[in-house]
């Protein structure tokens, strides 16, 4: 994990003074996370009113609000100790508080060695479930215990101070088999007098996690440098010219993606793109459907793709939430632009301006009807004509041809099949209503 962070002066006193803090780090590789809340007191890097926070190597629980770019204050005594922190700052496994990181107790007076200890309670909970032992799953285990470190001054010219440390942390097993952890390690801490803060700090740490007789050991590294204010206030402008590079990119992208959705509207699908919408919606994987779904926010069908929306309206009922509540939120904009479309086709199909497969909600035998009010071969004996079907006149049926001449032909000579479908074209008889 790498970052930067920044303190800015806020307020002073004689006995202690208040700073802002504002930084984060980001991770380079994977890392479980967990969470934890302590008691007060501790120093270094693994103190302060939300110190020490483990569960395991391998935890996982809540993020880490140090991995989070946030502000929050620091109000510091004049030889270093913290005496509050307002907001949170937390780094996994009980490296402490990053808001507090670089601020080291000093001696009073001119004292060449002197050492500091506190007691600790470690809170430590996990919900991973691939371990055994000191790994398993949900808990939630609060222990006492107890940290120290040591100062040696190993150089001083004058500037800078040069000075050895030591740390030690141990939290006991609180019952026969319990956990146990023990921290070890060794460091140089550099102080400048001139400026009154940190220089450096550079740790080496071991962190020996024991439970059921078996010992998980991590070794650790923790450093950090001061950085003129320059070179930061360079680093902090490129960062936000990075972020509104990036925010622009993203609002042209997404314009870009509304104009061609846009564009898109009420547009037939092309066919792999709707083969593929409708692979993934009649997935058996649900993450599949829902990712599907969370992606069609835009899409406004085609009386062709009408299929993909009643599919949508079928996922409704699907059994998990994360593909019934997207399927619901999208059908209620669907619902309507495909009711319009319904009726839109059905004054279509009965003016007969519309062949019969353009409708999918028809039935077969709407389908069929449909058919045969379209330009159609019909058969008398052995003759034949291209011909669209217009009406009844009595015995007889009316053709209109493709140049526009209407045939008046008795139904009894066409043939079998021709008259089968010109029965199902007949209006049916409405019944005489006694009260007009």
């Amino acid at each position: 994990m790498t970052g930067t962070i920044a303190f800015t002066g806020k307020q002073s006193g004689d006995a202690q003074f208040t700073v802002s803090y504002v930084g984060s780090l980001s991770r380079r590789t994977t890392q479980s996370r967990s969470s934890g809340r302590p008691g007060r007191g501790g120093f270094g890097p693994f103190r302060g009113p939300a110190g020490p926070a483990m569960r395991g190597p391998f935890g996982r629980g809540v993020s880490f609000g140090g991995l989070t770019r946030m502000t929050n204050d620091v109000v510091v005594g004049r030889r270093g100790e913290i005496r509050k922190l307002t907001g949170q700052s937390q780094l996994p496994y009980l490296i402490g508080n990053l808001s507090i990181l670089p601020f080291e107790a000093l001696p009073k007076g001119e004292r060449q060695e002197w050492e500091v200890g506190t007691g600790i309670s470690i809170t430590e909970e996990d919900d991973s479930p691939f371990f055994g032992g000191p790994f398993r799953g949900n808990t939630t285990v609060k222990t006492g215990g107890s940290e120290s470190a040591t100062y040696r001054i190993v150089k001083d010219d004058g500037k800078l101070v040069t000075i050895a440390t030591t740390y030690k942390l141990v939290s006991p097993a609180a019952k026969k088999n319990a956990q146990a952890i023990e921290i070890n390690g060794t460091g140089t801490f550099v102080f400048d007098r001139e400026l009154g803060i940190t220089e450096s700090h550079k740790m080496k740490r071991t962190v020996a996690v024991t439970e059921d007789g078996s010992t998980v050991t991590i070794p650790m590294t923790v450093s950090y440098t001061r950085m003129p204010l320059e070179d930061y206030q360079s680093q902090e402008k490129e960062r936000q010219e990075r972020i509104a590079k990036a925010q622009k990119d993203h609002a042209e992208r997404s314009a870009k993606a509304a104009a061609a959705a846009k564009a898109a509207e009420g547009k037939k699908l092309d066919p792999e793109k709707k083969k593929q919408i409708l692979a993934d919606l009649n997935s058996s994987q649900w993450p599949n459907i829902a990712r599907r779904l969370r992606g069609m926010g835009r899409f406004v069908p085609h009386p062709d793709d009408f299929d993909i929306a009643m599919r949508v309206k079928e996922l409704q009922t699907h059994k998990v939430l994360s593909v019934y509540k997207p399927a619901r939120d999208l059908w209620i904009k669907l619902d309507p632009i495909v009711e319009a479309g319904k009726k839109n086709m059905a004054v279509a199909t009965t003016s007969g301006d519309t062949p019969a497969g353009d409708n999918p909600f028809a039935t077969d035998e709407e389908k069929a009807t449909d058919a045969a009010r379209g330009l159609r071969e019909w058969t008398s004996g052995e003759s034949k004509v291209e011909a669209q079907f217009v009406r009844f006149d009595g015995t007889k049926i009316v053709l209109k041809r493709k140049d526009g001449k209407e045939l008046s032909v008795p139904i009894n000579l066409l043939s079998a099949a021709d008259q089968k479908v010109a029965e199902t074209l007949r209006e049916p008889v409405k019944a005489k209503n006694p009260f007009e």
